[in-house]
């Protein structure tokens, strides 16, 4: 009777651990973030937990997949998934002049941003076929 006690607490912790494991890998963490000239733009670029765990040899850390996502007073202008962290270094803000509020960003081969008409997407595998992501409206 006490075993059997026993056995049913390890497998009902044993599940908690697992459970949560699962939620652990479910997440993102912040990797980098940048904002516009003018500080009303910040982009956040994350990295899925579960990348953390797969083995890389030296020097391919930057292979990982990523999102980018753009905020603007906290609320999200749109989050793309990017194939490589590496590409952080392609990513642009959209600036008539450096000191100008920026229209749009990009990241190279990889999405775009309109912020003057709330729009977002990014480019399927084959590079043939935009892959549109819902914006909230202001």
């Amino acid at each position: 009777m006490i075993i059997k006690k026993m056995l049913l607490g390890l497998a009902a912790v044993l599940l908690v651990f697992v459970v949560a494991f699962f939620v652990f890998l479910s997440l993102d963490s912040e990797f980098a973030r940048f904002t516009d000239s003018t500080g009303i733009y910040t982009c956040v670029i994350t990295v899925p937990h579960w990348e953390r765990l797969v083995p890389r040899f030296p020097g391919q850390g930057s292979d990982a997949s990523c999102f980018f996502e753009i905020f603007k007073d906290r609320k999200s202008m749109g989050k793309i998934p990017v194939a490589m962290l590496q590409y952080k270094d392609d990513f642009y803000w959209e600036q008539k002049t450096p000191r100008s509020v920026p229209t749009g960003a990009y990241v190279k081969l990889q999405g775009e941003w309109d912020f003057v008409k709330h729009t977002c997407y990014f480019w399927s595998e084959d590079q043939k076929t935009k892959i549109w992501v819902e914006v909230s409206h202001e």
